[in-house]
């Protein structure tokens, strides 16, 4: 019996002396355990959500950056090529990054950097000062998440989530008589205090020769003009404010039209909520600029330099033309063919005497050039317009995205020019990737009518245009936490039974 109970001891002391034995073994185990591991990411495109196309003749100038050997040459007898009158693309993509590519030559790109040209200067085949990938310039906006991004005759303007403003690019100042460039998104300090969603204005020939600004920005009851040009600017009093009576509904957008010849049509065009079309006069009193016809069609939709759309697809011209009369004009009545249903109008441009608006169909998405004209055989001048499917040359993708300008007969320029493109867009089969195409950009921006050879005017390829394509970067994102796992449906538990018939702890 001794031999017995001495053995049962000799049992138990083995045990506690391995037990002190493994604490330090596992000391040293425990910190290898405790490693933090990274964090899993996932990496997923980054779908485009708005676009600008910064078209070249908005950048460049005949002269702007020739190279030496052919600015010493007659004017008439130096060559141009398309490469030399690239455009800019901008994009907003849905993680709230903002991306800029191709040409630099007036800051579009935004990246802080300043375009300096050498004297001789490169012939390349490519402008200096371009980009061809994309520059993340979305650390310039002070961490505050960009919401609105929107362009105007050469200058890009972007709108915060707090509402503040920002532009970059160049603008004419006629007091300096040149144009000034920004080279990375600028601040409008003095309209900080505010609140501004968005921006809009036009540029009229006769503005340095009247008393009125022509740009402003605006939010959903007020608008705040900030100068009639480069750099923007806003006093804060009365005079640079105005808070329309809008009888309890909210600004959507806003249009300016001023014009020497047509005083009684001059003013600021408000669209609201309700779907009316506004004018606020010079002197502040405000009349809808509407018909029966409009009415019955649920009123306004969407309002673009000069151009409406009413409810039902119809197009309207509005508030300028000195052939127009009424103030507001049915299109359907000046077309030769019949117009399309529009669903949207994408962009408009001005030359001279004639304008282009590219629209978007809503019955079958394809994306038309609408060029209004005067025609003035009959010695006073009748507006016009000429209704072209585009589509074609951007091929057979369902477009997502569309920003820029389809001239097909070129009646701005010149007569002997057939077809101005120079545009960018999102199909809907590739969100992250923004397409290009340009044709004949050198021969315009020389001015028109050159033929003086090698001009590298892009072709059709089975009637589409030749595009290049970019692919804005990858996001990369936190993956889930997983999901601690639970017991099947309907399976017994048996933890708590198992814990109940487990020994008593006896201190042993």
């Amino acid at each position: 019996m001794y031999r017995n109970s001495q053995r049962k001891v000799s049992g138990v002391a083995l045990f506690k002396m391995l037990f002190a034995v493994s604490l330090p073994i596992f000391s040293l185990v425990s910190p290898m355990t405790a490693i933090a591991q990274p964090a899993p990411t996932i990496t997923q495109s980054d779908p485009v959500t708005q676009l600008v196309h910064i078209s070249a003749l908005s950048i460049s100038w005949k002269k702007s950056y020739r190279p030496y050997s052919e600015l010493v040459k007659p004017w008439e007898q130096q060559l141009r090529r398309d490469s030399e009158y690239a455009a800019t693309t901008i994009v907003l993509t849905k993680s709230g990054k903002v991306y800029t590519w191709g040409n630099n030559i007036s800051g579009h790109v935004g990246n802080g950097t300043t375009c300096t040209l050498s004297d001789p200067g490169q012939y390349n085949k490519k402008p200096p000062c371009y980009y061809d990938q994309p520059q993340d310039i979305t650390k310039y906006f002070g961490g505050d998440r960009v919401v609105k991004l929107t362009g105007k005759l050469g200058t890009v303007v972007a709108f915060t989530d707090s509402g503040k403003m920002y532009y970059w690019g160049h603008e004419w100042s006629p007091e300096l008589e040149k144009y000034i460039h920004f080279n990375r998104p600028t601040k409008l300090d003095a309209l900080s205090p505010y609140h501004v969603t968005d921006f809009s204005g036009s540029r009229d020939y006769y503005a340095p020769y009247l008393d009125n600004d022509n740009w402003y920005a605006y939010n959903s009851n007020t608008i705040f003009s900030i100068g009639s040009h480069a750099p923007f600017s806003f006093i804060d009093d009365a005079k640079h404010i105005i808070k329309p009576n809008l009888n309890g509904a909210t600004i959507r957008q806003i249009d300016r039209v001023s014009h020497q010849h047509e005083p009684n049509k001059d003013g600021i065009y408000v669209l609201t909520s309700k779907n009316k079309l506004l004018r606020i006069k010079p002197d502040g009193t405000i009349v809808e600029i509407t018909n029966d016809k409009i009415k019955s069609r649920g009123g306004i939709k969407q309002i673009y330099g000069n151009y409406a759309i009413d409810h039902q697809g119809g197009l309207w011209f509005y508030g300028h033309g000195d052939d127009i009369d009424p103030i507001i004009q049915d299109m359907s009545q000046r077309s030769s063919k019949p117009l399309p249903v529009v669903r949207e109008i994408i962009n408009n441009t001005h030359e001279y005497h004639t304008a282009s608006i590219v629209v978007r169909s809503s019955t079958d998405n394809h994306i038309y050039s609408i060029e209004d004209w005067r025609d003035f055989s009959g010695g006073s001048p009748i507006m016009k317009i000429d209704t072209f499917d585009s589509t074609t040359l951007i091929g057979q993708q369902r477009v997502r995205l569309f920003s820029g300008m389809i001239e097909p007969s070129n009646r701005g320029f010149s007569q002997e020019l057939n077809g101005y493109y120079d545009y960018s867009f999102v199909t809907e089969d590739a969100p992250d990737t923004v397409c290009t195409g340009l044709r004949g950009v050198a021969d315009i921006a020389a001015g028109g009518g050159e033929t003086n050879p090698p001009l590298e005017t892009t072709q059709l390829v089975n009637g589409v245009l030749p595009t290049t394509c970019v692919k804005v970067p990858p996001v990369i994102i936190p993956a889930p936490a997983p999901t601690p796992a639970q017991p099947a449906p309907g399976a017994p538990d048996f933890t708590a039974k198992r814990n109940s018939l487990r020994a008593p702890n006896t201190g042993i």
